[in-house]
């Protein structure tokens, strides 16, 4: 069966008649050109995104969500690139959905993103959703040709991490 995109009908047997259902069949974009480090998407994965208020706005405390399964490709060989993402954060007026959060870091599977790209992406679509006091992202990747890459990305950046804090 082909991946076109467009709706089909699947075939029962040898004498052609089509099942009682439609199946859409999904499409995938791996696009030549790249822009910033990333391949250009159909959708925008900050649309899943979802809030809710933040039940206790007035103190200060810190939320950690930890996707220890995350995955993208890379832009320029379209191998699969395995990670970890942890976000932390102090909300402010609104807190992340979690399952929004967990279709939003599945969004990336398919996209072809530098470890760079893809961690700023993330601080600054969570930035534009909820608007948090204090954001961290890190991603930490599997060890690929013997090296190991650990990105982190922090809104508002500490006084304190160039040493001259």
């Amino acid at each position: 069966m082909k991946d076109t995109g467009e709706i089909i009908c699947v075939q029962t047997d040898s004498s052609a008649r089509p099942f009682s259902r439609v199946i859409v069949c999904s499409q995938r974009t791996i696009p030549a050109q790249r822009e910033n480090g990333q391949m250009p998407r159909k959708t925008d994965p900050a649309k899943l995104l979802e809030v809710f208020p933040n039940p206790n706005a007035k103190r200060d405390y810190t939320i950690r969500h930890v996707a220890p399964e995350f995955t993208s490709r890379c832009p320029r060989t379209g191998q699969p690139d395995f990670g970890k993402v942890i976000v932390e954060y102090i909300p402010d007026r609104t807190c992340v959905e979690l399952k929004s959060l967990k279709l939003y870091l599945q969004s990336f599977r398919e996209m072809g993103i530098f470890y760079e790209a893809v961690t700023n992406r993330i601080l600054d679509d969570l930035l534009a959703a909820m608007n948090p006091r204090y954001l961290l992202v890190e991603t930490r990747w599997t060890p690929r040709g013997g090296l190991r890459s650990i990105v982190r990305a922090e809104h508002p950046i500490p006084e304190s991490c160039c040493g001259c804090g």
